[in-house]
């Protein structure tokens, strides 16, 4: 009886972070987007071409990384409390299957428990920053496009008979490879990005990319990569969809 009472209590007390996490989240979005458009941003954005481009960087940047946030979190939330798998069963990707393309969008958002929502999500919001930052916003919705594209058919394909995908571990490795292709594809002082990323990231990503274990999906983390080097090559100086 004692026991039942302390896992009742930690679950509710989990249940009450977790929906303070999210509200936070949310008005921390639309308090910093509010901030954006007061009169002493606006006055920076008609002064200089440079602030307008930076600060409208900066508006994208929080709404991409707000939405990654407030999507994963939400999902993650209600199909724990709510619809009890509802969501993993539904909206993950399942390989060797009947096609789904809904699901090609929808698998990497879905997370199993939460240390794997968690583990997740601090790099994947510093990589995305990155890529917001390197990109006009056009180009960045083709990158994004690419990457869930080639990552949602390739884990389809490889990812073997009738298994379960999810997890945004694959975004994850596709912005770090992005980051790190674009910026060398790019030059200048994208090239210095770049190599700051691939030096002080690259040795944990590549293990990453090489881990076998049971629980890990390795077309996810493969596919992912290789996505954003993909959505890389065509937005380069040289590419198809040139983003300058």
């Amino acid at each position: 009886m004692i026991s039942w009472i302390h896992e009742s209590i930690k679950a509710i007390w989990f249940f009450l972070k977790f929906a303070l996490f999210i509200v936070a989240s949310y008005l921390l979005l639309l308090s910093l987007l509010w901030l954006l458009k007061q009169p002493v941003f606006v006055g920076l954005r008609q002064g200089s071409a440079v602030a307008f481009e930076l600060l409208a960087q900066m508006e994208t940047a929080v709404k991409v990384l707000g939405g990654l946030i407030l999507s994963t979190s939400l999902l993650r939330f209600l199909d724990r409390y709510f619809l009890r798998g509802w969501v993993i069963r539904r909206l993950s990707l399942i390989s060797g299957t009947s096609f789904s393309v809904l699901r090609l969008f929808t698998f990497p958002f879905i997370h199993k428990d939460n240390a794997h929502l968690a583990g997740n999500m601090p790099l994947l919001l510093l990589f995305a920053a990155v890529s917001v930052f390197l990109l006009p916003s056009i180009t960045l919705i083709i990158v994004i496009l690419m990457m869930f594209f080639v990552q949602g058919a390739g884990v389809w394909i490889f990812g073997g008979k009738n298994v379960p995908h999810g997890g945004t571990s694959g975004l994850l490795l596709g912005f770090f490879s992005f980051d790190v292709s674009y910026g060398l594809f790019a030059g200048s002082w994208m090239t210095a990005v770049a190599l700051i990323i691939l030096i002080i990231f690259g040795r944990r990503m590549f293990k990453n990319l090489t881990n076998r274990s049971p629980d890990i999906s390795v077309a996810t983390h493969v596919w992912g990569f290789l996505g954003g080097i993909f959505a890389a090559i065509l937005i380069s100086p040289f590419g198809f969809f040139a983003a300058y």
